[in-house]
Parts: structure tokens; C-alpha cells; sequence
């Protein structure tokens, strides 16, 4: 192509990047801007432009895919999509003036409601720039005869009306009308305990598990109707030290904030990180490419991570598993997150390649007595970018803490580096304490524990083939296997709308449906990670370890695939109140082997601003635990992390395999 864009460097170093195929220092690859993916076969799928990536209520979408299904109604000779005020507009050249109605009608079929646009607007020709591309400056702004005529009901009374404001305040929406569904808009677990915790503020005795199974603000607020209000012992919150008994506190030392037990699943991941396996479970290496034009600075960056630590009760916790009645963690008063910059800014390619590689090795093991469990590394990179790498124990933290904490950082750094003082932090009145007040109500819960023993009673946790077994020298097999869905979104999408449940539910159903085919069992269950946070005003801000794993039952009797979706829905529906009763406290209740040895668990870090970070570009070690096979599900790629002492790669990748045919087929029949 070229060596570089004449006197043009920061370009040249955002398109001509390190070629990672290479074998020669210095060789080059040309960023094009088109997103494929490479089959099996050794071809290219072309999947359309990076740069036309949005996002729609939440939802990561290819404008491409919307031109697509435009075409291919036959309406319209050509389309162009683009984002007009959070909502996709279609520009379409057609013989005569489109009704929009009619266009609308022939996308429905095929995607999903927030994909279709919201105006369709007529033109002669689209305009081009003069080398030939599409030139989005000159589209016209829809006028008033462009837009559908939404079915939207606005709110009629004042209860209406103040859940409909909580619901707008939580979700990624201009408008909610109190028909349109929680999950069309955008909705997902975290945005539910958001909106849960800021109606439960104002007295209204909401759950989660009525924001998922009512869907709509009208259906929820007829039940509330019937309900009483909150009184405040609900929205109490728990003092410092007010979990222990005082024989405990006596023993602590002085310098701290707050003490208290740590929960079930945090006791588990230490143990497995002091069992000296060699395996390094549950020590966490992640990094984060930053896009920036202005030179790093170092004492801002600290200044920055110093103002977080002090915000953050977590970034300043230590773990004491003995020495008290139960295993404690220790909020200090102070604590110094170690901050480390290497400058790589004159290093070959390969140099760096080689470092931000070595980055997700999983370098020195944690002291558990000594805070902070977290420590960050800065790779100043040749282009003027740099990375930062965090390395934690995983039971300070999870994937939505570290993301939202990433954020924080960068904002801080930027204002800090510009002079400004970081923006006034409130702190919520909840805290990680109260999550584990609510897990030892749930221990001591009757209804819980009867709950989970009915799950497990008539059921065996999911085996592996006996047949299948890896290496336990395969320490270099751990790498994950990688299932790309970008292509298979906007199918996958309509079948969860159609089912009425969440794109979530349709991935766990293809996970529950791979699991059923590799077991002769015909009872079985496996592992979901369900977020545990509190339903209060603030928790998603509240950094913690919030993840328990329960045992999920393996459904073999639904006829369809919407009915294999919507039965899953209603399973997780049905656990979500008793969440928090804690995976080891099951075990110990589950009398021969592992209850659970393979999990499910979907995050989408919708958090991220990829204006600031490139996600594309950023790396994670290999998260180890003690389960044979760890499926985390994004809304457009599946990543399987196995242990190799129990399944060899290529088992994995035969798994991988069966989930991406299984999501085809849904695709391509979803009825």
C-alpha cells in the first residue's frame, strides 16, 4: 500500500499498526476499517466497517446489517443507515416516495424492533465524496413525513409517570412508553438493579424479578398498585463493624475503616489461590488500550489511581482467613495502589508485541494479608497510545467493577492531567457490607435453602464424557477458544424479542442445549454466574466481588427453539430472589464430587466508552478456576476458558463448534 500518510504521524500510527503475523521486527499491517472473520476453512467472511459500528439502546450494532435487510426487502434500490440522535434513519433511493409504514413492516420480520429505523427518508441518489464513498455529511435531516408513527403510549397517571422517568434515567432511550418492553430498551441485569435501587428509594417495593417478568412500566405499576410502600427498615444499611461480635473486634488492628466476614465465594477463590497448584486461580491480568493524543503523564495517572483508592473501600482491602471466628476482610483507612510505567516508545514492533504479551502472564501472586489486592502497569506504546494493565485478585473485583473502574480512571487521569481537580464524588450509602449482610440473610433462609435442594435434589451436576480428559503437563493449552457471533446477531436478537426474554437467555439455551446433547443423563444441571449486588440506590457504583455460580437445570423438553428461550427466561425469573445463597454452602450440602464443573455466565461492559478505550486491542490472561469449562458469553462472541487437566483443546474447540451450529440453527429457524 504504503509506508506511511506524508507528513501526517499520529495517521500513520493509527493505520499502519504492527503486524502480529509477521516474523520480521518492523514489518506492518494497514487498519482498513472492514471487520471479517476467518472461517474454518481459511476464508474471509466480510462482516462490514469497523467504523459503522453503533450502539442502539444498548446494543452494538453494524449499520451494515440494517443496509442489508433493507435491500433486500426489494422496496428500495439502495440504502444508507445512519445515527440521528441515538436513533438509525434510513436513506433510501427509490422510484417513488417509500411509505415508511410499509418499509417498516417488511424489516420486522427480520430485525429486531430497535434496529428497524425510525425514519426512512427518500433521495435520487446517496451522495458520495469525490473518492467514491458515501458522504454522511450530506444527508439531509429527516423531515417530519420520514418518521413511522410509533406505537407509543405515554404514561397516564402519576405512578406512571414517575416509574416511567426512573425507567428513562436508567436506560439508553430518549422515550419510554409504558407499553414498550424492559429488554427492547435495552435492559439487562445491571440497568435492573440500577432502576430497582432508584424505585426503591422513593418507597416503591420493586424487585428485579418484577422488572424482568412484568417487562413494561404498565404491568409494573398495576402490580405496585396493589402493593404498600416501603417502610425504612428496607432501605437501612449497615454501620461500620456492625457485623461483627465484639470478641472480633477487639482483635482488630488499628488503621481501619471497617471490618466484616468475607462472603462464601470470596473464602473459595482464596482458598484456591493459596492452594500452591501452580495454577494461579483466580489472579487476574487484564489490559486496556487508551486512545490519547496527548503525551502520558505519570504523576497525573497516580494522582488519579490515589483518588480512586481513596474512594473505593475494595482497592483498600486486605483478607485475613484466620485469626478471627470467620475469615475477615479488613477495609483499611489507607492503602497505595502500586502504579508502574514502562516507556516503550522507542522499541521495534516486536518489542512491544512481545511485552504487552508477557502482560497477561500472571506474574507475582498477592500477599491476602496485605492491601491493596490490585496493582497497575502503563505501557507507553510507539503510536503515542498506551496501555494499562491491571493485575487483581479476583475476589476484590468483576468483570462490570474493573470496567466501570477503568472509566473512572481515565476520566480522572484527564481531568487531573488538565489541571482540573477530580469532579466531587459522593459515596453511595450502600457498600460491599451489605451484600454480605444480605448473603448471611440468605444462609439463614429456610425459603433459600429449600429452593436450591429442590434444583439439586433430582438432579446430577453435567460430566464430560468419561472419555474426554486432557493433560496435566498441558499448561501451554490454555488459551481461550474464541466463537465470533457478530453475524449472527440480528437473527439471534428478533428470536429474543420474539420469545419475550433477553439475548442472554437465547445464548444460555444454545449453552443448555450443547450440554443436554453431551451427557447420556437425563437429569442433569450445570453452573450460571448471576450477578449478586444489592438492590439499592448505588450499588452498581459499589466496586466488589458480586458473582455467585448456581446450579442451572438442563431443560430436553421444550418442541421449539422459542420455547427452549422462553423456558430458560422463566428458570432464571424464578431463581433470581434466591441468588445470593452461596455456591460453597451448596457444595458442602451435595453429598459426593463437584456440584458444578462447567458455567455459563454473560457480561456485556456497556460501561465502556470505545471513543477512549480500544477494546479490539486489549488483552486478558486467561482467567483460571477450578471448573473444567468457563463459557462467558458476550452479545457477539462466546470465549471458552478450560482447565486442561480435563479437557484437551481440541475438546474445547469441538464444544465451541457444537454451540456456533446450535446458534445457527436458531438463526436460521428460530420458531
Amino acid at each position: 500500500v504504503a509506508r506511511g500518510y506524508g507528513g501526517r504521524p499520529a495517521l500513520t500510527a493509527e493505520r499502519f499498526v504492527p503486524d502480529p503475523f509477521g516474523g520480521r521486527p518492523g514489518d506492518r499491517l494497514y487498519r482498513t476499517g472492514d471487520l471479517a472473520r476467518w472461517r474454518p476453512d481459511g476464508s474471509l467472511e466480510y462482516l462490514g466497517r469497523v467504523d459503522d459500528q453503533v450502539k442502539i439502546r444498548g446494543h452494538r450494532v453494524e449499520l451494515g446489517e440494517i443496509e442489508l435487510a433493507i435491500t433486500a426487502t426489494g422496496l428500495v434500490g439502495n440504502a444508507v443507515v445512519a445515527l440521528r440522535e441515538g436513533q438509525p434513519v434510513a436513506y433510501v433511493v427509490a422510484d417513488a416516495e417509500t411509505d415508511p409504514a410499509a418499509l417498516k413492516a417488511a424489516l420486522a420480520p427480520t430485525l429486531p424492533e430497535y434496529m428497524i429505523p425510525a425514519a426512512f427518508v427518500t433521495l435520487e441518489s446517496i451522495p458520495l465524496t469525490p473518492n467514491g464513498k458515501v458522504d454522511r455529511k450530506a444527508l439531509p435531516a429527516p423531515g417530519s413525513s420520514a418518521f413511522t408513527q410509533e406505537a407509543y403510549v405515554e404514561p397516564r397517571t402519576p405512578l406512571e409517570r414517575r416509574v416511567a422517568r426512573a425507567w428513562l434515567d436508567a436506560l439508553p432511550v430518549a422515550q419510554v412508553g409504558v407499553e414498550n418492553a424492559f429488554f427492547d430498551l435495552g435492559g439487562d441485569s445491571i440497568r435492573a438493579v440500577t432502576l430497582v435501587g432508584v424505585l426503591r428509594a422513593e418507597g416503591l417495593d420493586v424487585t428485579v424479578r418484577d422488572i424482568f417478568q412484568l417487562r413494561t412500566v404498565a404491568a409494573l405499576c398495576a402490580a405496585l398498585a396493589e402493593r404498600p410502600l416501603l417502610d425504612e427498615a428496607a432501605q437501612r444499611v449497615v454501620a461500620p463493624f456492625a457485623l461483627l461480635p465484639e470478641e472480633d473486634r477487639k482483635l482488630l488492628p488499628d488503621g481501619l475503616a471497617d471490618a466484616y466476614p468475607l462472603a462464601q465465594n470470596q473464602i473459595g477463590m482464596a482458598v484456591e489461590m493459596l492452594s500452591g497448584d501452580g495454577r494461579d486461580s483466580y489472579h487476574d491480568v487484564t489490559s486496556f488500550r487508551i486512545k490519547d493524543e496527548r503525551p502520558f503523564d505519570a504523576e497525573a495517572f497516580r494522582r488519579a489511581v490515589d483518588e480512586l483508592t481513596a474512594r473505593h473501600e475494595m482497592l483498600r482491602t486486605s483478607v485475613q482467613l484466620t485469626g478471627y471466628s470467620v475469615p475477615m476482610q479488613l477495609v483499611h483507612e489507607r492503602a497505595h495502589v502500586p502504579v508502574e510505567v514502562r516507556d516503550l516508545r522507542d522499541r521495534s514492533a516486536a518489542d512491544v508485541e512481545a511485552v504487552l504479551l508477557g502482560t497477561a502472564g500472571q506474574g507475582d501472586l498477592f500477599d491476602l494479608t496485605r492491601a491493596p489486592l490490585l496493582r497497575m502497569t502503563v505501557l507507553l506504546e510507539p503510536d503515542g497510545h498506551w496501555t494499562v494493565v491491571f493485575t487483581q485478585a479476583h475476589l476484590i473485583t468483576e468483570g462490570w467493577t474493573y470496567h466501570r473502574l477503568l472509566m473512572e480512571l481515565v476520566t480522572c487521569y484527564r481531568r487531573v492531567r488538565d489541571g482540573l481537580a477530580p469532579e466531587p464524588y459522593r459515596a453511595p450509602a450502600v457498600r460491599y457490607a451489605d451484600f454480605v449482610a444480605e448473603e448471611l440473610a440468605s444462609l439463614g433462609s429456610a425459603d433459600d435453602r429449600a429452593y436450591w435442594q429442590s434444583v439439586i435434589a433430582d438432579r446430577v451436576p453435567f460430566a464430560f464424557p468419561d472419555s474426554w480428559g486432557g493433560a496435566q503437563d498441558a499448561a501451554d493449552d490454555t488459551k481461550d477458544v474464541v466463537v465470533g457471533l457478530a453475524d449472527l446477531q440480528p437473527a439471534l436478537r428478533r428470536l429474543a424479542a420474539d420469545a419475550q426474554a433477553s439475548v442472554k437467555s437465547v445464548l444460555l439455551a444454545a449453552f443448555v442445549k450443547v450440554m443436554g446433547a453431551l451427557t447420556d443423563e437425563r437429569d442433569v444441571h450445570v453452573g450460571l454466574v448471576c450477578d449478586t449486588r444489592p438492590e439499592r440506590i448505588g450499588a452498581d457504583r459499589v466496586h466488589g466481588m458480586y458473582l455467585n455460580t448456581v446450579p442451572f437445570p438442563v431443560d430436553r423438553s421444550a418442541p421449539s427453539w422459542r420455547d427452549l428461550v422462553r423456558s430458560v427466561f422463566r428458570q432464571e425469573v424464578g431463581l433470581w430472589p434466591h441468588r445470593r445463597y452461596p455456591m460453597p454452602a451448596l457444595q458442602r450440602s451435595w453429598s459426593s464430587g463437584r456440584l458444578i464443573d462447567t458455567i455459563f455466565n454473560f457480561v456485556d461492559f456497556h460501561g465502556v466508552d470505545t471513543d477512549v478505550v480500544d477494546v479490539a486491542a486489549g488483552r486478558g490472561g486467561n482467567l483460571r478456576t477450578e471448573f473444567a469449562l468457563n463459557v462467558i458469553a458476550r452479545p457477539d462472541r462466546l470465549g471458552l476458558s478450560h482447565d486442561p487437566r480435563a479437557m484437551s483443546r481440541a475438546q474445547a474447540e469441538l464444544v465451541g463448534r457444537m454451540l456456533r451450529a446450535v446458534l445457527e440453527a436458531m438463526a436460521a429457524d428460530p420458531r
